[in-house]
């Protein structure tokens, strides 16, 4: 290898792990930013495989055929559904720039070798993540001072896509940590729990506690995948009955309570389960929520008193969002996704299996299906995981 060559290979080194370390820190600014950061590594450790003469698909357990040919099938049928979209372009740019890119960098990622993705040093992340962590809370607590100094909108939103982010991977850095150092493994963990306590986004809370739960209950609970994957198709499948027919103000009243933002969330879930039950077949097309709202010969046929919450954007539950957009379709092509998902050895590790139940957790319940942060974030859980396994399999 050239002088130079070994200089660039070091250079890729030092400059990926601190873009991996300041992705959590980008996202408390700008959510949007941080998919090109990722394009960036990507195309850095794509560079480090030719210089190092090893560029080559790398089949590993994350991927198979059937997985590859389900995720093309799902992007393709997004795309046919633009063509009976009510906003043609908002459809398309939705698709183009907020799901087909990211999906693209996800396959990149998948597609590295242990040995290049190896080369980030996941210990020092952990301080760029901590730092994240404390302005995480700073921010949350102080009326986004730094955001309003530099001039940014103060929205809660992008604050809440970075706690998100951050309690996806946090327990994957623990783990990895856990056998190297515990002091810093435990710094880290506790940092996290301290961010989630005082930080206002309560998803934040809910991925970490359904982590751990599941982590915990992986060795003791007998055939607890099975139990899942069954559970999750029976939910994913009739998602628009249970909230149409059931009622926001039933539920509110007989299991939560009168807890306004409970209330308001399962109002969103009622007011579009009736109007995916509208087009219940292939849906309004992608990213429908949208611009439903402008169209009154759809928002008269749910009752009256569910009017005011088509303008919500999106139903924010991942399953619903899809029966909406590509009916009962796109759910089919999910379904399989899911299956080959839960058939493949990734799910056998009990961190990856309890990283997915947190993830499908959170979308359930929370963001849309189709923003680009959410995928990203995903992605992001996605390149963790694999530096932390590479450092396992090269050992």
């Amino acid at each position: 290898m050239s002088l130079l060559n070994v200089n660039l290979s070091s250079f890729i080194k030092i400059s990926s792990t601190w873009l991996v370390a300041c992705i959590p820190l980008i996202l408390i600014f700008s959510s949007k930013s941080s998919i090109l950061i990722l394009f960036i590594i990507s195309f850095l450790l794509f560079c480090y495989e030719y210089i190092d003469n090893n560029f080559k698909y790398t089949n590993t357990s994350y991927l198979n055929n059937k997985i590859c040919l389900y995720i093309f099938i799902f992007v393709v049928y997004g795309l046919i559904s633009v063509l009976w979209s009510l906003d043609y372009f908002q459809s398309l740019k939705i698709i183009l720039f907020e799901f087909i890119l990211p999906i693209l960098l996800l396959m990149s990622i998948l597609c590295l070798s242990y040995k290049t993705i190896s080369i980030i040093d996941l210990n020092k992340c952990v301080y760029g993540f901590i730092i994240a962590i404390i302005i995480l809370v700073y921010e949350s607590k102080s009326n986004m001072a730094i955001r309003s100094f530099i001039g940014l909108r103060q929205w809660h939103g992008v604050l809440a896509h970075a706690g998100i982010t951050l309690s996806l991977i946090s327990p994957i850095i623990f783990v990895y940590l856990y056998d190297k150092s515990k002091i810093l493994s435990l710094l880290f963990f506790t940092s996290v729990i301290f961010s989630s306590i005082f930080n206002i986004n309560d998803t934040m809370k809910l991925a970490l506690i359904i982590f751990v739960f599941v982590y915990i209950s992986y060795r003791y609970i007998l055939n607890l995948k099975i139990f899942v994957f069954l559970f999750l198709i029976v939910y994913i499948l009739f998602q628009p009955f249970i909230w149409s027919y059931l009622g926001s103000d039933y539920l509110a009243k007989t299991i939560l309570g009168f807890k306004q933002s409970a209330i308001h969330r399962l109002q969103i879930w009622e007011t579009f389960s009736n109007l995916s039950l509208l087009s219940p077949v292939h849906g309004y097309s992608i990213s429908s929520g949208h611009f439903l709202y402008k169209f009154d010969n759809i928002i008269s046929q749910i009752p009256n008193n569910l009017h005011k919450f088509v303008d919500t954007w999106h139903p924010h539950n991942n399953f619903l969002e899809i029966w909406l957009d590509l009916g009962i379709i796109g759910i089919i092509i999910l379904i399989l996704f899911i299956s080959e998902l839960f058939k493949s050895k990734w799910i056998n590790n009990r961190g990856h299996f309890s990283t997915l139940v947190s993830i499908i957790s959170v979308g359930s319940c929370a963001n849309g299906f189709w923003q680009g942060w959410w995928i990203t974030a995903i992605c992001f859980v996605v390149l963790i995981y694999r530096i932390s396994d590479s450092k396992k399999c090269i050992q």
